[in-house]
């Protein structure tokens, strides 16, 4: 009789478990895919010595659903919560479970955080953020040093120095022109004259 006992305190204790691991079905499972894709993801950086930090804002996490961080393995379960102080350019994976369907992955997230730029906001990109190696969020190859940074700006503001192009004005003399037009005028009515003086001696002859 004890063992009875014993076995059915046993099998109780792992009631809960027995409950919640089961197998969804198919329209149970998008309707998990359909709640992962509503997770709000979001980040926001700040600088800390000249160095940029990132931090990965989760929202809309259904309560049912979990996020394990791929790199880390950590598991998040909260509805909200923050990753906090990441370095930049790196890529994160995310893989989102679902309880209620035996722990089964029902989506995933990817992030990329950006490079940033150090030389951005520097004096040697002043005014030309738009150039190549001053943009904030940039990859620099190993090989630009300050020196080298300081000299292709330089040379980039040079070549935005506009360049001095002379003006020159033609004077034109319409009086030629009215000239030229009544000489002309002038030729033709007596062209006309003499053709239509022509024609009326033949039709009197």
């Amino acid at each position: 009789m004890k063992k009875c006992i014993k076995y059915m305190l046993v099998l109780l204790s792992l009631l809960p478990f027995l409950v919640s691991a089961k197998d969804c079905d198919w329209g149970e499972e998008a309707e998990k895919r359909n709640l992962a894709r509503n997770i709000s993801w979001a980040y926001e950086y700040y600088l800390v010595k000249n160095e940029m930090r990132f931090n990965i804002i989760v929202s809309n996490l259904y309560e049912d659903l979990y996020i394990i961080d791929t790199s880390t393995s950590k598991k998040y379960t909260k509805s909200e919560f923050v990753i906090e102080n990441l370095a930049d350019n790196q890529k994160l994976s995310f893989e989102i479970y679902s309880k209620e369907c035996n722990d089964r992955n029902v989506g995933s997230k990817d992030i990329a955080l950006p490079k940033y730029n150090k030389y951005y906001g520097t004096k040697y990109c002043e005014g030309i953020s738009e150039f190549s190696s001053c943009r904030k969020w940039q990859t620099l190859s190993a090989s630009i040093t300050e020196e080298v940074l300081k000299k292709q700006t330089d040379e980039y503001r040079e070549s935005l120095k506009k360049p001095d192009v002379k003006v020159i004005e033609y004077e034109s003399n319409a009086t030629y022109f009215y000239i030229f037009a009544g000489l002309a005028l002038f030729g033709l009515t007596l062209l006309l004259i003499f053709i239509v003086r022509e024609k009326h001696e033949k039709d009197f002859i």
